[in-house]
């Protein structure tokens, strides 16, 4: 199976989009970075107290470990 190749700001709103859809508006103090790694890309989402937003951060990083398999990160 091909993957799909996504820059990494199409990475971040994709992983942010299916969070919204879960959860509601994103919180404004969780940042989400992608960066290429030797063998493919991570994601990370800072740090949090807010238990709310621990709920977002902990879905968005479920959900771009899942995308990791199926997108490439653009050149």
């Amino acid at each position: 199976m091909r993957k799909t190749v996504m820059t990494s700001n199409e990475i971040i709103q994709t992983i942010a989009s299916e969070v919204v859809c879960r959860f509601g508006p994103w919180p404004t103090d969780l940042d989400i970075f992608v960066f290429r790694i030797a063998c493919g890309w991570e994601c990370l989402i800072t740090q949090t107290d807010d238990p709310v937003a621990s709920g977002y951060r902990a879905a968005a990083l479920k959900i771009g470990k899942a995308l990791e398999v199926v997108i490439t990160l653009k050149e």
